[in-house]
């Protein structure tokens, strides 16, 4: 990818999208290329968890992984706003006791699938950065971080090129 201060760009060919939310699942193959969540006509979109349903043949070639992953410890769900807590299933917030249980799964396969050179994104709580980057480092990912005022908090991880 080549990075443009907020913005990348990538040459892809192939755009699979990967949800174990059998719901959220239907909706994309139901909106077809017309997706209101991506609004990628080309992309194809997969129902599994994490990098299962992934074709093999992509297995070292990927350049981006962005994933979308629940970061709230256990227990302060309770806390989040009603408007999140009492319409999303459980599993969609819930990150474990930690919140990184989901980005450690994730950076401990990502390596397999990454092209050298290739990265892997995951937003995070600015508190969790050290943890995360701990994930990424006994991944054997090279990490970096992007946290805005607001809190915002963006890991990336990166395929070492040799």
């Amino acid at each position: 990818p080549e990075f443009f201060g907020d913005v990348a760009r990538v040459d892809a060919k192939i755009w699979p999208f990967v949800d174990v939310e059998p719901r959220r699942y239907r909706l994309r193959i139901v909106n077809g290329s017309q997706s209101r969540f991506y609004n990628l006509p080309f992309a194809t979109v997969l129902q599994g968890d994490l990098f299962a349903p992934l074709p093999e043949e992509l297995r070292g070639r990927v350049d981006v992984v962005v994933a979308n992953t629940p970061y709230v410890p256990s227990d302060m769900v309770e806390l989040m706003p009603s408007e999140a807590k009492d319409h999303e299933p459980l599993h969609t917030l819930d990150g474990g006791p930690d919140g990184l249980v989901l980005l450690r799964r994730i950076a401990a396969d990502a390596g397999d699938w990454l092209r050298p050179g290739g990265v892997v994104l995951i937003e995070i709580s600015a508190s969790q950065y050290d943890a995360a980057r701990d994930a990424f480092a006994t991944a054997g990912l090279v990490t970096s971080a992007r946290i805005d005022p607001d809190g915002t908090s963006v890991i990336l991880g990166q395929r070492p090129d040799s």
